[in-house]
């Protein structure tokens, strides 16, 4: 059989029975069969189209209308497998015709998928389906169009068969390997984790598993000490899921690749399984977060791979210490972390009934933490442990290493020594994390031994390479190699550190956890921790690392206790205090609104509350620096563990440092750094409040008195101590202030009874209509969740905020109502279940209020936004844990609600439930139907998720004229409420029972109270909307229904002429679509497009609001004008008509053309136009040019048009002619005598002569005073260059004064005339074919004394270009290259200048700096720079960032920090480095540094440690910002050199 009848005889079979062939190759069942179908369906069209395809549903769950859009974006596909196609077809467009809201508004072509025998469809149906054309033989493909392509086309042939070939294997494939590693992770790998004590008894922790559970993150990692309990946690939540794949984290050092993780294409298993839930579980990070860079390679494959597949989970576990390894994997894929605690003795109390040893262990303290790990809880019982020969834990981990891990007893059994034994463990752990390797190859190890400790469980072993098995094993033989080195030094503690040295940067953990160790037993404080603490023969690194275990311990209380005498009367407390406040934290991730990565530092160990103790006795704190006291204070306050006597201590210090500092503050007068002064303070006390109530109340009640106080002058300190006390809201303070915290809100943003504010114009501020204050006025958060007093009172207690923010609004809606009557009215709500009705005060802009920014008041639009979106979380969780408990809570909120709110601002929370839960709690909004103005206001609402494209339109345009960037909105869009209240109602028409009444009841009462007539129609049409008891059912095809209302009366009425009215409309708009086909298809029909224009244009003459037809008239006429067949008449014609619309700018009309379509009518230029039309287009270029108003619009198009110029030489020289002419008799105009005027000119006179019959113009001398010099610097952008004599003359003349900012008489320049000599001098410096002619311009022949800061800024902003020009080469070697001569050949320039201050000012310029206006969001910039490139800014950066630190960090956020790391570091340090040295300005520059170094620690850690330079620049930049004080950089330097 010839292989194309083989193949076709395939194709056919496949297709007509897809689906058993799809059950075949599922057979075990594990894949999702309509994900396959959908996978088929791309791949398909992706061969018949010649483009990749992608599922819209990726997008968005449930994506209506269309399945699958081309990678062009141009085709969406609809895929389906209904029999009547045409039925289908014709359901689908009346559906997209009527979608007004984008992107399915956009659409413009769709192509039907049918996979059944279709019936005939014809091609009419492209006349009903409005703008929407359908085609059946380009828009319709079918099984006997996919058969009658194959047989005609063999390329489509043979890629369909393989395409389906490859499918039906792969599945089959997929399924057998998937279904083979479900069950080796499940009996294998879950199995072999231990769970239960000794093997029987299960720890309980259900309530962090159902917590873990409940939250459902996709991420998560559970950390925890060694020996806790992670992978039994991890274990119970794996066995809670069906589909698990299991790995251990050494694998994923192992392989190259993640397909060889589990032998299996983890991507397209994923994707077969569709919407199955699947866990994949990665056990024991902790065993690779030292190995090579692959681990985290392969983890970010993993994670990268998953959060493609919104049902596919991982879960990972780690030791804590070690996860800093992987944080930056935590800040790209939102992993949250949960921490598995320490046993705690309600979890042991059952332990020790069990196991009587344990009790006795718990009677001696000496014990007490090996009974928090169930690690030593489980060895202790099932090798039952002799307590009599063990006296405290130091002896139990000896006795671990003896009798455990060396074997003890039973190493003879094996013929084997304990001393052998000890001298393997030893060379596997010391060489394993001296070259940070998974494991130490076996044949490294004695075959006896490695087969004892195998079968021992001591060993681990992962291929050919064996390790400890556990971690706590790594640490205990780290404790036996370090006591013995002690021990050999006797005393000669250089020799010890020598030895402590030389097993490299792996000592630095291990020695940390060795010191602390040390503290258990008194025996070993004096023998170790004393003797290191206390001597001064120890190297000063290992001083500081003795001093960091000792104060991360859990365990050094008692050496506080016991050595406070000592540590004080030496001093040792001052570098205890210091080495706390920099390195006892713990990192963690978390990320900024801006999605930019934030370390957390957690305080961890015990010697942060120890010293707080030691410093509160005797009141030592009076000798301390109050500054870090109050860190040392603040650090412990933000700790979790606390306890009352520490607590106390912090607090006295606090009140007592706050009392002296208020002092100081009083007496100086001064209320501007009272804050600063004061914030350290009040932060220790806000966040242990329970433990200084008292006292913060009596300081509230003060603040208060001073703020009410009619003196200005008086009351501006409290002021701004309420305003920080709102703004720093600690949850201490909210669980036990919150109704004091609240009163002072509403002090702070409400009237004074006395009002002393300065309001600038009263008729502007409806803060004071609604009773606030200036200070609500002045409300400046950039988003509601920035002010986080509201936000942390309705999270942690939100009835409170609830019932606070019903009488905070209530009082102010009052206030508004008395001050401005005519804007509020009545509405009255019917309440069907008592049958009484409440009015409310409500108008359009209440009920908007937290919906639209400019609705109501800031303050009072983010209390409701934020408490509706507490009070959905709150419900949410409500119902979750139990349906009828939300059902109950629910119905309270709705009552006190309705009841206590005078007003409807606050109702919007009632609709937001009904529409949340609107199969929970069916009927729940319905009341809020009974008021008729609602039912208006709420259409409102429902716009803001359909806009109007030419709303859009108009807003945009207003942003750019006014020079706005477009914002987001402050209130974000719940996707959920996105349909009308009407909407609401009705579909209460489907439910059953009680809702079903109460809606039938409710329509009754509005037929009622409404009458049907000509006023009323509009109403009464909004009630039959919400009517469908009568309405008629539609069907849509493949099941789905609509039901249409019935209209009767004056509302039938009413929408019958307004669908009249909308004819017309209709008319045009497929006129356009109809000559839209023909340009899309390549052969534009002209009479088509003029058909168009004269039907916008019909329409514009008869709509007031013509403007919003601008936009399709100027698009046909720019393609019209682009076709050579249009006749020279009908051209000059059509740039009239243009010129019209588009000069409508320049009197502040609204133009709504697409302003980058304008080069297509400057091109008429070249096609020979003359007359009127070729005048008006030299005229708008002209006018553009010499605009000297403030129009972001007339500018973005001057921009098209010096584009245009610069290619066009002759019409330059004529618009550069036309100004200079001008320019001179404006001066004349203004008064200034310099220059005489030309006998009959004017404006009309010039334009005719230089412009229109472009006269050349000739000038003997150029004296610049005689000439409108802001005219002339606008004509910079006429498109001539310094190549030219003339235009060079002028330039060179003018720049003085732009430089100045200064005209010849004196009167400052217009910026944008200024900016315009900037551009032009950007341009000559990058763009020209050599940059001597600019620089010469700049810099020669200049004085530049005496200093200016106008100049200075001028030149500034001029070299910005460097910047710009150096990232947009990215691409380009010989560009990159240019740019970097021309900065050097800058560099000579400015080195050559005598001023040594204007000198230094323009350093900034030769390291890229941007420094006025270059703005913008820089993260979407594509950069590339290669390792010369990076060398380069090195020695730029080194030389000169010294000077302007702040400005470098600048630059290199701009040039993206992640491209230039690491190799930049060593520039970074020394600028810092010098910067400190040479006294120049640093400390503005170190957030910025504190970035870098983060970010470097998150990404690079590898790289950097792979080469000793970096290795050096990394750490002794962190350690100068260490000398700084920064505990971020201490942590960071202590992190990086853990690993």
């Amino acid at each position: 059989m010839p292989d194309d009848v083989r193949r076709m005889d395939y194709i056919k079979e496949y297709l007509s029975a897809y689906e058993a062939k799809l059950h075949l190759s599922n057979r075990l069942g594990l894949l999702d069969s309509a994900k396959l179908f959908e996978l088929f369906a791309v791949r398909v069209c992706g061969i018949w189209f010649g483009q990749k395809f992608h599922n819209l549903n990726k997008k968005t769950a449930n994506y209506p209308y269309v399945d699958l859009i081309s990678e062009d974006e141009t085709i969406y596909v609809q895929v389906s497998t209904a029999l009547d196609a045409s039925k289908k077809v014709k359901a689908t467009l009346k559906k997209l015709r009527t979608c007004t809201q984008p992107p399915f508004s956009d659409i413009q072509r769709v192509v039907f998928f049918m996979l059944g025998d279709q019936n005939e469809v014809k091609d009419e149906l492209g006349e009903s389906t409005g703008r929407i054309p359908f085609s059946a033989e380009d828009d319709l493909v079918t099984v006997r169009a996919i058969a009658q392509r194959a047989v005609e086309d063999m390329d489509f042939q043979q890629a369909l068969y393989d395409a389906l070939y490859d499918e039906f294997t792969s599945i089959e494939t997929i399924s057998q390997s998937l279904s083979d590693v479900v069950a080796v992770s499940r009996d294998v790998g879950l199995a072999g984790i231990e769970y239960k004590i000794n093997g029987e008894y299960e720890i309980d922790r259900s309530a962090l598993v159902d917590n873990i559970l409940q939250d459902g993150a996709k991420n998560v990692v559970v950390l925890g000490p060694a020996g806790c309990g992670k992978s039994a946690l991890c274990r119970l939540l794996a066995e809670k899921e069906t589909l698990v794949l299991y790995a251990r984290a050494e694998l994923l050092a192992e392989v190259t690749h993640l397909n060889q993780v589990w032998d299996l294409n983890l991507k397209k298993a994923l994707a077969y399984l569709g919407e199955q839930r699947t866990l994949i579980f990665i056990d024991a990070l902790e065993f690779i977060s030292d190995c090579s860079p692959t681990k985290n390679r392969i983890l970010e494959e993993l994670y990268t791979v998953v959060n493609h597949f919104p049902y596919v989970s991982i879960l990972v576990s780690c030791r804590s210490g070690d996860w800093s390894s992987f944080l930056t994997l935590e800040s790209r894929f939102a992993i949250v972390p949960y921490e598995v605690g320490e046993i705690t003795e309600e979890e042991l109390s059952p332990l020790m009934e069990r196991y009587p040893v344990l009790k006795q262990m718990h009677q001696s303290r000496c014990y007490s933490d090996l009974l928090r790990s169930p690690f030593y809880i489980d060895h202790i019982i099932r090798h039952q442990v002799d307590l009599d020969n063990i006296r405290d834990e130091n002896e139990f981990r000896h006795y671990l290493w003896e009798s455990v891990i060396c074997l003890g007893s039973r190493a003879k059994s094996y013929g084997l020594t304990i001393e052998t034994i000890e001298g393997t463990v030893e060379h596997l752990t010391l060489e394993r994390a001296q070259k940070f390797l998974l494991g130490v190859h076996r044949r490294e190890v004695s075959p006896n031994i490695l087969h004892a400790l195998l079968s021992e469980n001591i060993l681990r072993q992962q291929g050919d390479y064996v390790r400890l098995k556990y971690d706590i094993f790594e640490d205990i033989c780290f404790e036996q190699y370090f006591d013995r080195a002690f021990e050999a030094c006797r005393g000669q503690y250089q020799m010890f550190y020598q030895e402590v040295d030389s097993l490299g940067r792996c000592a630095y953990r291990r020695y940390q956890i060795w010191i602390s160790n040390k503290l258990f037993v008194q025996e070993n404080r004096d023998k170790f921790v004393y003797v290191l603490l206390f001597s001064d023969c120890i190297p000063p690194q290992w001083k500081r690392e003795t001093e960091i275990g000792i104060v991360k311990s859990h365990y050094c209380d008692e050496m506080f206790a016991q050595y406070e005498l000592e540590l004080w009367q030496s001093g040792k407390w001052r570098g205890l205090l210091n080495t706390i406040n920099l390195f006892a934290f713990e990192a963690q991730l978390r990320q900024n609104e801006d999605s930019r990565p934030q370390l957390l530092l957690r305080p961890t160990g015990k010697g942060c509350s120890c010293l707080i103790r030691l410093l509160r006795h005797e009141d030592r704190f009076h000798e301390a620096e109050y500054t870090e006291v109050m860190q040392l204070c603040g650090n412990y306050a933000a700790g979790e563990k606390k306890n009352d006597e520490t607590s106390l201590a912090a607090c006295e210090m606090a009140e007592f440092f706050y009392g002296l500092l208020w002092e100081n503050c009083c007496q100086s007068g001064s209320f501007y750094d009272v804050v600063e002064k004061l914030a350290a303070c009040l932060n220790v006390l806000y966040s242990l409040a329970e433990k200084s109530l008292v006292w913060i109340r009596d300081l509230w009640r003060k603040w208060v008195a001073e703020y009410l106080k009619k003196d200005r002058s008086e009351s501006r300190k409290a002021e701004k101590l309420i305003e920080w006390t709102l703004q720093n809201p600690s949850a201490s303070l909210i669980d036990n202030l919150g109704r004091e915290m609240c009163a002072l809100a509403e002090v702070y943003w409400v009237r004074k009874p006395i009002e002393n504010q300065v309001w600038i114009n009263d008729s502007l501020h409806r803060e004071k209509l609604y009773g606030l204050s200036q200070n609500a006025d002045d409300y400046h958060f950039r988003s509601p969740k920035s002010n986080l007093f509201l936000w942390a009172l309705f999270r942690r207690d939100w009835i409170r905020g609830l019932t606070w923010t019903v009488d905070f609004v209530n009082k102010a809606v009052e206030s508004f109502s008395r001050e401005s009557p005519n804007e509020v009215v009545s509405v009255t709500l019917w309440f069907t279940d008592t049958n009484t009705s409440r009015p409310y005060l409500g108008s359009a802009h209440l009920w908007l209020a937290g919906i639209e920014e400019t609705s109501a008041p800031l303050l009072l639009g983010d209390m409701i936004y934020l408490l509706r979106c507490a009070v959905l979380e709150q419900l949410e969780a409500s119902y979750k844990k139990s349906p009828e408990d939300f059902r109950e809570v629910a119905k309270i909120l709705r009552e006190y609600l309705f009841t206590h709110s005078n007003n409807i601002a606050l109702l919007t929370i009632i609709e937001a439930i009904g529409m949340h839960f609107v199969q929970a709690f069916p009927g729940y909004a319905l009341d809020l139907a009974t008021g008729m103005e609602l039912l208006h206001w709420d259409t409102l609402r429902y716009s803001k998720y359909s806009k109007n494209p030419v709303h859009t339109q108009l807003e945009q345009l207003l942003y750019v004229s006014i020079g706005m960037p477009f914002l987001e909105p402050r209130y974000p869009l719940d996707p959920i409420c996105g349909i009308p209240l009407q909407s609401y109602v009705a579909q209460s028409y489907f439910q059953r029972g009680s809702a079903r009444e109460k809606y039938e009841a409710i329509l009754d009462y509005m037929y009622k109270k409404t009458p049907d007539d000509r006023e009323h129609a509009s109403d009464y049409l909004q009630i039959q909307k919400m009517d469908l008891r009568g309405a008629t059912e539609i069907s849509l095809g493949d099941g789905a229904v609509a039901f249409k209302p019935r209209l009767t009366g004056e509302a039938e009425k009413l929408v019958r002429e307004n669908e009249q009215s909308e004819l017309p409309v209709r008319h045009m708009e497929s006129s356009v679509a109809r000559y839209a086909k023909t340009v899309s298809m390549g052969s534009p029909d002209l009479d088509a497009a003029i058909k168009a224009i004269d039907e916008i244009l019909n329409q514009m003459e008869k709509n007031p609001l013509r403007f919003q037809y601008q936009q399709a008239l100027i698009t046909v006429v720019a393609s019209a004008l682009t076709n050579p067949a249009l006749s020279m008449e009908k051209r000059e014609e059509l740039c009239l008509l243009w010129l019209g619309e588009i000069g409508q700018i320049f009197s502040h009309d609204t133009y709504l053309g697409e302003i980058s379509l304008t080069i297509a009518l400057l091109k008429q230029l070249d096609t020979g136009v003359m007359g009127r039309a070729r005048e008006g287009i030299l005229l708008l270029i002209l006018s553009c040019l010499l605009y000297d108003e403030s129009d972001g619009n007339v500018r973005k198009l001057a921009q098209h048009i010096k584009n245009y110029l610069i290619q066009t030489p002759a019409v330059a020289r004529m618009i550069f002619n036309t100004s200079v002419a001008i320019a001179k008799l404006h001066v004349y105009r203004k008064g200034m005598p310099e220059a005489p005027k030309e006998e009959g000119t004017n404006d009309e006179e010039y334009i005719r002569k230089y412009l229109f019959e472009g006269e050349p113009l000739t000038i003997e001398s150029f004296h610049p005073e005689q000439y409108d010099v802001e005219m002339l610097c606008r004509s910079m952008g006429c498109g001539l260059s310094l190549d030219d004599p003339f235009f060079s003359i002028v330039v060179a003349g003018v720049l003085p004064f732009a430089a100045m900012e200064r005209c010849p008489d004196g009167k400052r320049m217009d910026v944008y005339a200024q900016y315009e000599m900037v551009e032009f001098l950007r341009r000559e410096l990058i763009h020209s074919p050599s940059e001597d002619a600019a620089l010469s311009l700049l810099f020669e022949e200049r004085n530049f004394s005496p200093y200016s800061k106008e100049i200075v800024d001028f030149y500034s902003e001029v070299l910005e270009c460097f910047l710009c020009e150096f990232i947009d080469s990215h691409g380009d070697p010989v560009k990159r290259s240019q740019c970097k001569q021309r900065l050097l050949a800058l560099e000579k320039k400015i080195l050559a200048i005598i001023d040594v201050r204007f000198q230094k000012a323009m350093y900034p310029a030769l390291t890229f700096s941007a420094m006025r206006h270059v703005g913008g969001d820089w993260s979407k910039v594509k950069v590339g720079y290669s390792y010369a490139d990076k060398q380069f800014l090195n020695q730029q950066f080194s030389r000169y960032g010294k000077y302007h630190l702040k400005k470098l960090l600048r630059t290199i956020h701009q040039m993206h920090m992640d491209a230039l790391l690491p190799e930049i570091l060593p520039s970074l340090r020394d600028s810092l480095r010098d910067a400190i040295a040479e006294k120049y300005p640093y400390q503005d520059a170190l957030d910025g540094l504190r970035e870098v170094t983060l970010c470097a620690f998150l990404t690079y850690s590898d790289s950097i440690k792979g080469d000793q330079q970096l290795t050096e620049a990394y750490e002794e930049l962190l350690q100068l910002l260490v000398g700084l004080n920064d505990p971020q950089s201490a942590v960071l330097l202590d992190e990086f050199r853990l690993h």
